[in-house]
């Protein structure tokens, strides 16, 4: 049985104190911050075997009492509570990226490196080995997506290809699918973003079995110009890569019709804004 270190009581109690329905005022957030952040800093060994076992149960306690708290209304008095859990929202995803950029680095981030930099990222991958609700992924991509979305990490991946890469951490659900939507609707453009320069987010989703209505959809028409390119490894371009995967015929044909030049082998998709247009009227 693993012993629990004193990073783990704090979070402990923080589950303590929204269970009460507590509200922390900004000053509080920011010194529980401060000590916990000392605290790391000083070992990094203090993040034991269950501490993200509990950070992320402290995040499902807390994102059930935002919940409860968006049905209560919008009186004066739910006004001042919402404000009030905005801090500790801010409050919880700091500790949240203190905590996972330190378990993945041991150690603190320098002064020089932007916070929350990777941070969608890692709670991206967190999602394949911890069960925390997917409500909290998406709660940060509303406040952190913006810039966090084109974030590259070490292994020359964003939160898009992480996304497709790890469909299985999202199984026996539709949140994948919703997760690959949201990160497209809150950064366009990102299906542009390739894994080292030439694997488009096309070509993995196809490769990891996506379908047409299961994100290859709004992959392919955040970025039609990927229809040009041929998937590195194969050299076919995506419909022909499709194709030779066991894709639906629904998925083959929607990738073709798209851009049928590539039947002829070559990638001109000048009728892909064609094709825009009809679907706008269907």
């Amino acid at each position: 049985m693993s012993r629990c270190t004193v990073l783990d009581y704090i979070l402990l109690s923080l589950c303590d104190l929204i269970r009460m329905e507590y509200r922390i005022p900004l000053y509080e957030c920011r010194l529980r911050f401060q000590v916990i952040y000392k605290l790391i800093s000083m070992d990094s060994d203090v993040i034991g075997t269950d501490t993200l076992k509990y950070l992320f149960h402290l995040a499902r306690l807390w994102i059930n009492l935002l919940r409860d708290c968006s049905v209560l209304g919008s009186s004066n008095e739910v006004r001042r509570t919402k404000e009030s859990l905005g801090n500790q929202t801010r409050f919880l995803f700091s500790v949240m990226d203190l905590i996972l950029y330190v378990e993945k680095h041991k150690q603190v981030r320098s002064i020089d490196e932007v916070p929350f930099e990777n941070f969608i990222n890692r709670l991206i991958v967190a999602r394949e080995s911890y069960d925390y609700p997917a409500a909290i992924l998406f709660l940060a991509l509303e406040v952190y997506g913006h810039t966090g979305c084109n974030d590259y990490d070490q292994y020359g991946r964003t939160p898009l290809l992480h996304a497709i890469s790890s469909e299985k951490s999202f199984i026996d659900t539709n949140d994948y699918v919703f997760l690959i939507r949201k990160i497209l609707q809150i950064s366009p453009g990102n299906a542009s973003l390739p894994h080292n320069k030439s694997l488009f987010p096309l070509h993995l989703a196809i490769r990891r079995r996506f379908q047409w209505n299961t994100g290859i959809a709004s992959i392919a028409f955040d970025y039609p110009k990927a229809l040009t390119k041929k998937d590195p490894t194969s050299l076919l371009f995506p419909f022909m890569q499709a194709a030779a995967s066991g894709s639906t015929l629904e998925t083959v044909f929607e990738l073709l019709r798209m851009n049928p030049c590539a039947a002829f082998g070559h990638g001109n998709n000048s009728q892909t804004s064609s094709y825009k247009m009809q679907q706008s009227f269907n």
